[in-house]
């Protein structure tokens, strides 16, 4: 049987640098329920994504007080494979070798 081939990395919408770029997504339950691609050339780049953040931040909240876990997920297509992917939450299944923070509740 042939080796599989390696899935393809997701790249940024049309128009964005993948120098530039993060997607923020987020999870409740398994399933997606955010998605945004941030240019941070962009000179409200920190406001779009301080924006993000609040609002997982809420809905991460919601997802705790009815005790469904959730994921947040960063990734930045520029970077190597093995570091593009930053994930935290409460949903371990979402994650490769998933690690407690101390402190974060999670």
């Amino acid at each position: 049987m042939p080796p599989t081939p390696p899935k393809p990395r997701p790249a940024p919408p049309d128009g964005l640098d993948a120098h530039d770029a993060l997607r923020l997504r987020f999870w409740i339950g398994g399933q997606l329920r955010d998605e945004v691609w941030i240019d941070a050339s962009n000179p409200h780049a920190g406001d779009l994504a301080e924006y993000c953040a609040t609002y997982h931040a809420a809905q991460a909240e919601m997802a705790d007080a009815a005790g469904v876990p959730w994921l947040t997920e960063v990734y930045n297509p520029d970077a190597p494979e093995e570091h593009a992917y930053v994930r935290f939450g409460t949903d371990a299944a979402g994650m490769v070798a998933p690690i407690r923070l101390h402190g974060s509740g999670q």
